[in-house]
C-alpha cells in the first residue's frame, strides 16, 4: 500500500500484513531537526489576544495537543491489537517507510528517525491553456499569486496593492474564491493558472506558505512570499526562509509596512533570489518519479 495523508492505512496495511508505504513531509516527522522553535499558527487566541501573548500559551500546550490529536487513531489502533502512537507526528508518519516529499538539506531529520526516502518534492500542473492576456506579461517585472484552497483572501487587496506600488505587475490565481478585478497593464486574473509557467515566468511567487505551491516556486527555482495561516503553511516557510529561499509572514498581522520591507528583499538582487536558485538546483536532483520506484521496491 502506498498512502497520501490516509492515516487509517497504518492500521490496515499491519493488520492485513501488508508492506505500506506513507508519503508526507519530513517537516511532521517527530524527528525532524526544526530551524527554529515551533510556530504559533493563527489560532483565534491570536487574533483575540496577540501574538505575544498567545505564543507561551500555545508552546506549553503544544505537545498535548498532538498527543490529543493522536488519540482517535490510537483508539483504532488499541481495537486491532497495535500498539499506541506517541502522538500526531507518529500518526503521519507511521509506515514500514516513510517517503518524505522534500529534499533532505530544507528539511533534515536526525536521530532515531523510522526508515525514509526523501523522494524529492511532488509538484504539480494541470495541463490547460494559457489565459489570452499571457503574452502581455513581460517576465522581468511580474510576481505570480496564488490564492490556493486555504489562503486569506481578504488579504489579497493589500498584497496586490503593495507589490504594484513596488512596481510589479502581477498573475494572480484566485481558485475562484476572489472576485478581486483586473487592471488593464499592471494585474492580469484568472480563476486557475498553470503554476509552474506562471512561476517560470514570475520574479517570485507570493502564496499561502503550504508545500504545494511554495515547492512550485522553489521548483523553478523562485524565491517565495508566504502569508500564512495555518501549522503546514508556518512550518513550511520556517523551513524555507531557514534556507534563505523565501520570507514567511503572518496573514491576520499583515500590514503594508511589512509587505513593502518583505517584497524589497524578493528583489532580483537580493539573497533569497539567490538561495531560491540554489534549493532550485537541488529539487532538480530530486526527482520523485525516478526516486519513488526504487524506494517502493526496498519493502516489497
Amino acid at each position: 500500500m502506498v498512502g497520501d495523508f490516509r492515516l487509517s492505512l497504518s492500521v490496515a496495511a499491519r493488520v492485513s500484513r501488508i508492506p505500506y508505504a506513507a508519503i508526507c513531509n519530513a517537516q511532521w516527522s517527530p524527528h525532524a531537526k526544526a530551524p527554529g522553535r515551533i510556530p504559533v499558527p493563527d489560532i483565534a487566541a491570536v487574533r483575540f489576544f496577540g501574538e505575544r501573548v498567545s505564543t507561551p500559551i500555545f508552546r506549553w500546550a503544544f505537545p498535548l495537543a498532538l498527543r490529543l490529536h493522536g488519540r482517535a487513531l490510537n483508539q483504532v489502533r488499541r481495537t486491532y491489537g497495535l500498539t499506541p502512537l506517541e502522538d500526531l507526528r507518529d500518526t503521519y508518519t507511521d509506515a514500514d517507510l516513510a517517503l518524505f516529499a522534500d529534499t533532505p538539506s530544507l528539511v533534515p531529520v536526525v536521530g532515531g528517525a523510522r526508515p525514509h526516502v526523501y523522494i524529492g518534492p511532488i509538484v504539480w500542473s494541470p495541463s490547460m491553456a494559457n489565459p489570452l492576456w499571457w503574452d502581455e506579461i513581460a517576465s522581468a517585472d511580474s510576481v505570480y499569486v496564488s490564492v490556493g484552497s486555504t489562503g486569506n483572501t481578504a488579504a489579497l487587496p493589500l498584497i496586490l496593492g503593495a507589490l504594484e506600488e513596488a512596481g510589479y505587475t502581477t498573475m494572480v490565481a484566485t481558485a475562484g474564491r476572489s472576485s478581486i478585478s483586473a487592471i488593464p497593464g499592471r494585474r492580469y486574473v484568472a480563476p486557475y493558472l498553470s503554476g509552474e509557467a506562471a512561476a517560470r515566468r514570475a520574479r517570485f511567487v507570493v502564496c499561502n506558505g503550504g508545500t504545494a505551491t511554495a515547492y512550485q516556486a522553489l521548483s523553478c527555482a523562485k524565491g517565495v512570499l508566504g502569508v500564512c495561516s495555518n501549522m503546514d503553511q508556518f512550518l513550511t516557510m520556517q523551513y524555507v526562509q531557514a534556507a534563505g529561499a523565501g520570507i514567511g509572514l503572518r496573514a491576520s498581522a499583515l500590514t503594508p509596512e511589512k509587505l513593502t520591507e518583505a517584497i524589497g528583499r524578493m528583489g532580483p538582487a537580493g539573497a533569497v533570489t539567490a538561495a531560491g536558485k540554489r534549493l532550485g538546483d537541488e529539487f532538480s536532483k530530486h526527482r520523485y518519479g525516478e526516486l519513488f520506484p526504487p524506494a517502493l521496491a526496498s519493502i516489497l
